[in-house]
């Protein structure tokens, strides 16, 4: 047993991984941070935080006030702390719950990327997610070590059959998101 001026020492190096970004979304009175990215110009979408929806509250809601040029948009949020993660290696973690209410049926082909939008070695989630009802997505990676960062985090969609127009919504709650890196 140790005491309290003893200690222990080991020869064998060990990584130890701390939080570059620890996140969890509050958007109980804003966007918290989050613009559109890659919309139309002028912009269709309007983001409003502290919205109920579908049974869950301090919702951020997506609206669109045209149809969208090409089926591809991205919510974002900056972590200045990304910018200097270039080749690091480093453990990425995502979730979110996403709602689609969009005037078309299908589903809409959702991506998530951390320092880069739909692009490997950053791409946390691809995933086909029905619309009209909540669901969870969710996804973690460790790019190899050539992997750049810009400062963002991307959330959005690629999806040219799923278009949104006036009146579509697109709902995001409860975004969990961190990256660690190597010490």
């Amino acid at each position: 047993m140790l005491g309290l001026s003893q200690s222990v020492s080991s020869s064998s190096a060990a990584i130890e991984r701390f939080p570059v970004v620890s996140y969890e979304s509050d958007f109980s009175s804003s966007a918290d941070g989050f613009t559109a990215f890659f919309d139309n110009d002028p912009s269709a979408a309007t983001l409003t935080g502290n919205v109920d929806f579908g049974g869950k509250t301090d919702v951020l809601r997506i609206s669109w006030s045209a149809t969208e040029a090409n089926g591809i948009f991205y919510i974002r949020k900056s972590f200045s702390d990304l910018t200097d993660q270039d080749q690091l290696s480093p453990i990425i973690k995502f979730s979110a719950d996403i709602y689609y209410d969009f005037a078309t049926s299908g589903d809409v082909t959702t991506l998530v990327g951390a320092g880069s939008f739909a692009a490997n070695p950053n791409l946390l989630v691809s995933e086909a997610v029905a619309q009209g009802q909540w669901v969870t997505i969710s996804g973690s990676i460790r790019p190899e070590n050539s992997a750049s960062f810009d400062e963002y985090l991307y959330i959005g969609f690629a999806d040219s059959d799923d278009i949104p127009v006036n009146g579509d919504n697109m709902y995001v709650a409860n975004i969990v998101f961190s990256f660690e890196d190597k010490d």
